[in-house]
């Protein structure tokens, strides 16, 4: 460990990982309808923060882990579901260079929230896929929580509203890294608040890999210069206004 870098008002907590020759961003975002974005406490954008945070992570050249409870429900979309969708800066393409990587996935939790969406995009721009519904271990896709929302004091208890349950617990890597994935699992067991523990098993790497993964990174950077693109991204747009409609962004722009 080189150093680490807290985020409490955005909820990332990023891990410099010199030896290991990544780096690993763990994440927890409230659900969309939590009070503490009203109130100011959280940051109203965490996804965008999100975006702002890996393409800066990736211009030093080493592959990155993210790892959390995003509270994200992406069904089984890929990164490059929207890659046609017309915006003036298109996602990175699927990654050629990587046959390993699947582009598709599979999921057991079919509903797809605003900021689900808005991973996917940000991930395709950030040159990283999701494990979930992908890698070998989960490639059907399982679902991380089970239960329904409930309020403790001025949070509400992220869930499923729904009684099949919901994969909000996700992790993704960058192109580079996947080949290293030797297992991503969930659970089976549930916790207190009904999530069931997500698990990730990596291949050592030797020198020469961890050159090639870094390589990788080099050549994202190549073809495609750090430039973000939330006002451009029509899905992030579609999810700010229904937001803003609910009253929960009104200061973003």
């Amino acid at each position: 460990l080189v150093r680490a870098d807290a985020d409490p008002a955005c909820g990332t907590l990023t891990l410099y990982l010199d030896r290991a020759g990544l780096i690993l961003v763990a994440c927890y975002f409230s659900p969309q309808n939590s009070n503490l974005y009203v109130s100011g406490q959280l940051t109203h954008d965490p996804v965008l923060q999100l975006q702002a945070h890996l393409l800066a992570l990736r211009a030093q050249g080493l592959p990155v882990l993210l790892i959390g409870d995003l509270n994200a429900r992406a069904g089984s979309l890929s990164e490059w579901d929207g890659a046609d969708d017309g915006a003036a800066a298109p996602a990175l393409p699927p990654p050629s260079s990587w046959p390993e990587i699947p582009r598709t996935r599979c999921s057991k939790d079919g509903k797809v929230n605003d900021w689900g969406l808005m991973l996917m995009s940000v991930l395709a721009e950030c040159g990283m896929v999701m494990l979930n519904g992908r890698a070998p271990g989960d490639a059907a896709g399982c679902v991380t929580c089970r239960g329904h929302f409930r309020k403790i004091g001025d949070h509400r208890v992220t869930g499923s509203s729904d009684h099949g349950g919901s994969a909000v617990d996700v992790a993704a890597v960058s192109y580079g890294l996947y080949a290293s994935v030797e297992s991503f699992t969930v659970g089976p067991e549930y916790d207190a608040l009904l999530h069931a523990p997500i698990s990730l098993k990596l291949r050592a790497r030797s020198g020469a890999a961890r050159s090639s993964a870094a390589a990788g990174a080099a050549e994202l950077e190549r073809l495609r210069p750090i430039r973000p693109r939330p006002a451009s991204m029509p899905a992030y747009m579609a999810a700010m206004s229904n937001a803003q409609s609910c009253g929960l962004f009104e200061q973003l722009r």
